[in-house]
């Protein structure tokens, strides 16, 4: 698995990050994970697909940079 599609949004002192993990070509069936703040010891939770089924996932995504729980 491989990362790609990094984004990050909210107030520098706090962002939010998002990396999308997997086969990384647009159609795949990839994972979300989302990392709160900048701390070292934090770690990076699995995002949830909209939908439930076999080979469902994320292929493209973005976040609203001002609001970092709105993702596209």
């Amino acid at each position: 698995m491989k990362a790609c599609g990094i984004r990050a949004a909210g107030p520098p002192a706090s962002p939010t990050f998002y990396v999308l993990a997997g086969v990384c070509q647009g159609w795949s069936a990839d994972r979300l994970f989302r990392y709160n703040g900048t701390a070292a010891g934090g770690t990076w939770q699995p995002i949830t697909p909209p939908i439930a089924g076999a080979n469902v996932g994320f292929g493209v995504f973005n976040v609203d940079r001002g609001d970092p729980n709105r993702l596209f």
